[in-house]
């Protein structure tokens, strides 16, 4: 299991260096396809658990790290010693996410029976766990 900061960190990084600095909305969900993606090839996933908030997926604790960025793009660059492995494994979801519109995204988590739309119910299931057994079904 990897620590969501640590990929959070290089994936800021990676799309500052490569000039396309991304928002928290668009980093929650660039981190949740991670997930969806990383869950059904086994091997490494995140240890983070997401919940179902109105605009999709959200691991709360990286929210209140860059909420105070709102919806502007965080354009930093950190030190991390994440292996070249998942760097490996997740820079192509980067690089094919990160230029999609945020709200396209948004619709993307929000699929008709999906992880989040099981989950969140029309909002009944606000802020609850999104299992991460359903996000591997589902996504």
């Amino acid at each position: 299991m990897i620590n969501v900061i640590e990929i959070a960190k290089y994936i800021l990084s990676k799309c500052s260096q490569d000039n396309e600095p991304i928002s928290n909305l668009q980093l929650q969900k660039i981190l949740f396809f991670i997930q969806k993606d990383r869950l059904k090839h086994a091997g490494w996933f995140i240890r983070e658990d997401f919940e179902a908030w109105p605009y999709g997926p959200v691991i709360p604790q990286l929210y209140n790290i860059f909420c105070s960025y709102g919806a502007m793009p965080i354009d930093r660059e950190y030190d991390n010693n994440l292996d070249e492995k998942i760097k490996l494994d997740i820079n192509e979801t980067i690089e094919r996410l990160r230029v999609m519109d945020p709200w396209v995204l948004v619709e993307k988590t929000h699929s008709l029976g999906g992880a989040w739309d099981q989950v969140y119910n029309n909002g009944s299931g606000y802020k609850k766990i999104i299992p991460k057994e359903l996000i591997r079904e589902r996504g």
